[in-house]
């Protein structure tokens, strides 16, 4: 796992691993499979614009949001 994650789908990982859940259980809450989860968290695969709002909800921030505050 990337010390310093970078994209939404890093960031995903770190929280689920940070709450000790499972790729299965994220996948439920997010509505997704979870070999999506699994695709998502290593950039196989880009979060969708329907998916990307759940995403974010699960993990409490957007950080590109986040991520602009500091590139001033």
């Amino acid at each position: 796992m990337p010390e310093h994650p970078k994209t939404l789908g890093e960031h995903l990982r770190r929280v689920r691993i940070d709450r000790k859940m499972t790729n299965v259980q994220a996948a439920h809450i997010l509505g997704v499979t979870y070999q999506t989860v699994e695709k998502w968290e290593h950039n196989r695969t880009l979060i969708g614009p329907c998916s990307r709002p759940k995403v974010i909800a699960f993990i409490g921030y957007d950080p590109e949001v986040e991520s602009s505050k500091y590139n001033v």
